[in-house]
Order: structure tokens, then sequence, then C-alpha cells
């Protein structure tokens, strides 16, 4: 009888042992599997790294389009530089120009390879350089032989992306507690190395604009986006800002591949490519899906950040590790409209201090227009010592620590 009780025993503890392990790998399999890397991604992954953390502002890859891992060609300024333009830096005008002759003698090749196969070997250097490369991956060998390759160029980021990283420094712990208090993986801030490299000033030539380059349309969704005041400008209500869309593209679409390019090619655009091709599957999206709008942005979004990720927690983390905003700063809620001009003449607090915390006020306001009104309900980014001083002031609606 005691014997059968120990084995019972036993066997519940080792099936509660079982179930225990079992939870924790599903656990642990949740950091794991936030943002999956199936092959065709992995191999996006490492072209974006190498662009990352290889090549400098002064190379330029010349590779497939739709398989970026297969590298046609590396174009080194500084050795033509020397050979061609007697050492003297070449001029934006000179690198497209160059970066064009290339692309087009190389397609001429790719022409020559569909027609006439290993015939147009004998052709030249280029048109071996391009069998040979295309040849190791067979996907891409079949796109060349059926007329579908197609070349692009990306000019290296290894010296901005190591600029970036100094500058997220004074961010990026603020952008981490904001998306850890919205539920989502920190690592999700590594997004700004794709959206702006964290350039302050960001401004595209669609007019997207901010470190989280939100779109006039989305930002205002979030956001107040009128002519005195654009607060995408703002890197901290931009986080917010950021926190909110992501989650609401996580709820929608069920994965974080999708919920990621989302934020670039939109929650519509996601879900129609989902429906189109009767899948959630991200690898048969980027591989099959066709859209005039579905291009190699959209397409390689999601690489791009996968690859930002890794190369800054591998060799940037230590930047940030136990680091705060550089000074503590609180965000006041304005109880009434205020000018800019009664904050600064009855406190000790200065337009430089409103202007460098606040960057989304046009500076025209700040400049012509300082009788001009802050909106009711608008939060003012102040360093926390002047916070006392407002109070006696403005009589905030609300007071929170950054």
């Amino acid at each position: 009888m005691r014997l059968k009780l120990r084995i019972i025993i036993l066997l519940a503890l080792s099936a509660s042992l079982w179930e225990s392990t079992t939870l924790a790998n599903k656990s642990s399999n949740v950091s794991i599997h936030h943002f999956p890397q199936p092959p065709l991604i992995r191999n996006q992954v490492k072209f974006w790294e190498a662009i990352f953390e290889k090549y400098s502002q002064h190379q330029t890859v010349i590779h497939d389009s739709y398989f970026p891992h297969i590298i046609v060609d590396i174009i080194d300024y500084k050795v033509f530089q020397n050979k061609i333009n007697q050492g003297r830096k070449f001029s934006k005008r000179q690198k497209t120009n160059l970066v064009s002759k290339y692309i087009k003698r190389y397609a001429k090749a790719i022409k020559r390879i569909q027609s006439q196969g290993r015939l147009a070997l004998k052709f030249g250097s280029m048109e071996k350089r391009v069998f040979k490369v295309y040849k190791r991956d067979r996907a891409a060998y079949l796109a060349l032989r059926n007329g579908k390759a197609r070349l692009r160029s990306q000019t290296g980021l290894k010296d901005e992306f190591s600029r970036a990283a100094t500058r997220a420094k004074s961010y990026l712990p603020y952008m981490e507690r904001t998306f850890r208090k919205h539920g989502l993986p920190k690592d999700l801030t590594r997004m700004v190395f794709v959206e702006s490299m964290f350039n302050l000033q960001a401004l595209s030539k669609v007019g997207a604009s901010g470190i989280w380059q939100f779109m006039p349309r989305t930002g205002r969704l979030f956001l107040r986006v009128t002519r005195w005041l654009d607060e995408r400008n703002s890197p901290l209500k931009a986080t917010e800002a950021a926190a909110k869309l992501l989650s609401a593209n996580y709820k929608e679409l069920g994965t974080w591949p999708l919920a990621i390019t989302a934020y670039n090619h939109g929650v519509g655009g996601m879900k129609r490519a989902t429906q189109n091709l009767a899948t959630t599957d991200f690898s048969k999206i980027v591989a099959q899906y066709k859209s005039r709008t579905f291009g190699f942005a959209s397409r390689n979004f999601y690489a791009e950040f996968l690859a930002a990720k890794a190369i800054f927690n591998r060799k940037f983390q230590h930047l940030v590790i136990g680091r705060s905003t550089p000074e503590s700063l609180s965000k006041i809620t304005l109880n009434t409209r205020h000018s800019i001009k009664s904050l600064t003449s009855k406190t000790p607090l200065t337009e430089a201090k409103i202007r460098e915390h606040n960057p989304e006020i046009n500076h025209k306001t700040l400049r012509r227009y300082r009788h001009n009104v802050l909106p009711r309900n608008y939060q003012l980014i102040i360093p926390t010592k002047y916070t006392k001083h407002l109070h006696k002031v403005i009589r905030p609606a609300h007071t929170r620590r950054l």
C-alpha cells in the first residue's frame, strides 16, 4: 500500500514537474518568438546587418531588389576618387552617375544571361560576376533566368548607425519605459533606427516628420499636428503615439511581422495582403504579394528592424544601461490657454528651455508670436525643477514625472 502511495506521489510530482517545465518553456518562447526569422527573412536581415555594420557611406552596394542578399558589386568611392577624381571627394551627382552606369551595365549582363545562359559568360567579367552570385541561391537564379532579376543600390550606413546609437542614449531609456508601460517589447524601440536614425529634424520628401516619421494623417490620430504645434517632432510625445499605434496594429493583425510592417505600409495594406494570399505567413507575403505600394521599403521594413535591433543590442546596449533622460523632466497639462510670453515672464523658465524640450512648437511661434497662446490641455514638457514655479502661475490640470 505504501509502495503504491509512493508511486502515485512520484507520478504526481513528475506530472507537475513536466507541466511546470512546459509552461516555463512556453513562457520563454514568448520572447523568442516575438520576432520570428524564417529563412527568407533571415537572408534579408543578413543584408541589412551588413549595410548597418559593414559598409560605410563611402560605399554603395549593388544588389537584387527581391533577393537583397545577392550582392553583385560594391562601389568604393575612395578608390574612384584617387583614380579619376584626383583625390577629391565625389559630389552627390557624381556618385549617382557612377552608380547608374554600373547598374545599366549589370542589367545588360542580366539580359544576356537570360537569353544565352552560360554562353553569355564570354562577354566579360560582369556577366561572370552576375552568374556566380545568382548561382548561389536557387530561387534567385530562377528569377535571373526568367527575366525577373532587378537591381538597385544601397549606400552603406555604418557611420550613420554609429552616430545614431550615440544620439539614442538620450531617448531610449524613456522610450523603453513607455513601451513597457503599454505592454510592448522594449526592443520595438529600435524601429527608430530604421525610421530616422534618431535624427530629430527628420523630414521625408512625402511629409513624414520626427524620429518616428509619422505622416500628418496618422499623426493626428494621437498627436496635435497644426501650423504652430506639430507634436510629431517631439521625441517623447511621438514615442507615446508610436506605442499606441503599434499596440493597435498588433491587436488588428495578430503577429509582430505584420504589425511592424503595417507601421510602414498601413494596417489596411497588410490586411489586403493577408486576404489576397489567404495567409498570415509573412514570408509568403514578402515572396508573393504584388501591389503597387508594397515595394522594396515595405518588403524589407521588418528585416531592417531585426537587423537594427541585433546590432544595437550587440554593440551599443551599454550606452543606455542604467541611464535615464539627461535631465529630470515633467509633463504639465495646461488647464487653460497660456502664451509663451506669460510663462517666461512670470517664472524662471526660459524660451531656450521651452524650445529644447518642446521641439513641436514652431520656431516662428517662439520668435514672432510670443503672445500666441498654447491651447488648453496642451502638455508642456519642462525640467522638473521648474514645476513648482509654474504651479503658482498656471494651476495645471495635471503634472507627471517622465
